[in-house]
């Protein structure tokens, strides 16, 4: 008798089936945290181009006047008819701050591109350290020399060469802890101790820490927060849009800048600390006790992984105040898939949080009400009934949320569900893919792969192969 199988497609699945570690410091770069932060246009500038006098221009007037808010107090200072009309107040604010000169109060040469040198002195200049420039030799040198003081000087070519975005978004994170100077009414520059150009114009800050509780757990307090919110070192913070992903964070060091409202602390833009991280798949474990890990690393050799007693242990999302060697290793019994992420912040070799994510896999039949039925056994039944509470975090291959009524039949599901039994998470794919089995490859005795029409599928550890008849 012929088979069948639903293939699970372009499904969420936690790991690829080997075992990696891999140091993390930071994926973003410069040019992100510039367009995040809406200093630049991430979406019509090249980093790599050189950069023209009215795009830097703008960079300090988006810095200074967030939201296009109103800055016609430094307007009508300059005419500059060379200038287009939609940036007209652009130029005069950066002329009217003294941030940027023309060439003459009736030009400004928008698009002539911005030397090195002057790119220095422009940020000397918005930083508040002219006078101090002036009095270590004035242009250039005594510019370049402050810069290099304060640590803001930008890698790559000098002098009279072309600066690039690149260059310009390296110095906005350089000028980060920096301290801003300001003049009293004498003309005396006064420096702001302990306030950066982010904290002086934006009411940013910076806060270095691990990511302690998010939407389904808490590892101080053991109480989740809402899908937009996270705690840093035990203190809350709101998440905007634009920072989305530290939600997932959990147990990880990062770098989270937020703007502090009359609401609240929001970050707005994350980026990761220095981490060391292992992941092992499910089928690579080979024991897991207290304390320890042992896992193939490859085909022929085995590893451990130690972690301490004071080590946040998370189970499926929910963080665990005591824990067996069967929580530890949820995958010797085969209708489970997953593994195991640790998470060493400080590179001492001991491991300060390990994330357990073991689940089941479903192909959907129907969705009624606050239950999902599975094609091949109709009487296992997933329960989102606490869905409202947002209790259970139900989100695509994107990490997108979504709500239970997307949930389609035909698609395939990732279901995580703590010690409790309670369902924490579920993952949601697009449709499965249902045909006649043409091949079935197998290694160690488990099947690691089948082709169905035509294409052929790797396998998870969780795979079963049923008769049409069943």
């Amino acid at each position: 008798m012929k088979k069948i199988i639903a293939v699970i497609f372009a499904i969420s699945m936690l790991f690829s089936g080997i075992t990696t570690a891999f140091a993390v410091e930071n994926e973003k770069t410069d040019f992100d945290f510039a367009a995040t932060l809406g200093f630049i246009d991430g979406e019509i500038m090249d980093e790599n181009a050189v950069i023209t006098r009215i795009q830097l221009a703008e960079v300090f007037y988006n810095i200074i006047f967030p939201n296009q808010k109103d800055a016609s107090q430094f307007w009508g200072e300059a005419d500059f008819p060379d200038v287009p009309l939609d940036k007209k107040h652009i130029a005069a604010t950066v002329y009217g701050m003294d941030i940027m000169k023309g060439y003459s109060n009736t030009q400004f040469a928008p698009d002539d591109p911005v030397t090195y040198n002057q790119l220095v002195k422009t940020f000397i200049v918005f930083l508040g350290y002219d006078l101090h420039a002036g009095l270590l030799g004035g242009w250039p040198t005594g510019y370049l020399s402050k810069a290099a003081q304060l640590g803001i000087l930008p890698q790559g070519a000098g002098g009279d060469s072309y600066a690039t975005v690149a260059s310009v978004c390296m110095m906005l994170k350089k000028c980060i802890g920096v301290d801003i100077a300001t003049y009293d009414g004498d003309g005396t520059a006064i420096v702001q101790k302990g306030v950066d150009y982010l904290d002086f114009y934006r009411n940013i800050e910076m806060k270095k820490g691990t990511v302690t509780g998010n939407y389904l757990t808490n590892i101080n307090t053991y109480d989740a927060t809402s899908y937009f919110c996270v705690y840093i070192d035990g203190e809350k913070f709101g998440v905007s849009a634009s920072a989305a992903g530290i939600q997932d964070m959990i147990g990880f060091e990062v770098y989270a800048y937020y703007e502090k409202t009359d609401l609240g602390n929001m970050i707005v833009y994350f980026e990761e600390g220095r981490n060391s991280v292992l992941e092992i798949d499910a089928e690579n474990i080979v024991s897991a006790t207290g304390g320890k890990i042992t896992y193939y690393a490859d085909e022929y050799t085995t590893n451990s992984a130690y972690f301490a007693n004071s080590s946040s242990i998370i189970y499926n999302g929910s963080s665990l105040t005591s824990y067996t060697d069967a929580d530890l290793n949820p995958f010797v019994h085969n209708a489970v898939d997953g593994g195991i992420v640790l998470i060493d912040k400080n590179f001492d070799n001991t491991f300060d949080t390990v994330v357990i994510n073991a689940y089941k896999t479903y192909v959907v039949s129907d969705v009624s009400n606050t239950r999902i039925f599975n094609v091949f056994n109709p009487s296992e039944v997933v329960n989102i009934e606490d869905y409202v509470e947002r209790n259970i975090d139900i989100r695509n291959v994107f990490g997108e949320p979504l709500e239970p009524e997307s949930i389609k039949e035909g698609q395939v599901i990732n279901v995580l569900v703590d010690k409790n039994g309670k369902v924490k998470q579920i993952i949601v794919s697009k449709a499965a893919i249902t045909g006649e089995i043409e091949e079935i490859s197998r290694t160690g005795g488990r099947v690691s792969a089948v082709k169905v029409s035509g294409i052929t599928f790797k396998t998870s550890s969780a795979v079963a192969l049923n008769d049409s008849q069943n």
